[in-house]
């Protein structure tokens, strides 16, 4: 068996930046196109259904997906990371 080496906190903090900003340049624009620039000015806790469905059901099951297929997430793959 291999000599496993975990990760640090600041590493992990990292991977998950990097997947962030990858959901980020995703993500906003398609919120933008379907609620217009008002999405980002609005105080509501949500706007509507596609709301919920990218901003938490979407990065749910991409990051289950990556898990699965791949045993790690972008940012954790950029950072030769695995789970």
């Amino acid at each position: 068996m291999e000599d496993l080496e975990y990760a640090g906190f600041w590493v992990r903090t990292g991977a998950a930046l990097i997947d962030t900003i990858l959901m980020l340049i995703i993500i906003m624009p398609v919120l933008t196109l379907i609620y217009g620039s008002d999405y980002w000015t609005s105080e509501a806790f949500f706007i509507g259904f596609w709301d919920i469905v990218l901003n938490y059901i979407l990065p749910a099951i991409a990051v289950i997906l990556f898990w699965i297929y791949k045993s790690a997430t972008p940012g954790k793959m950029a950072l030769k990371l695995s789970i």
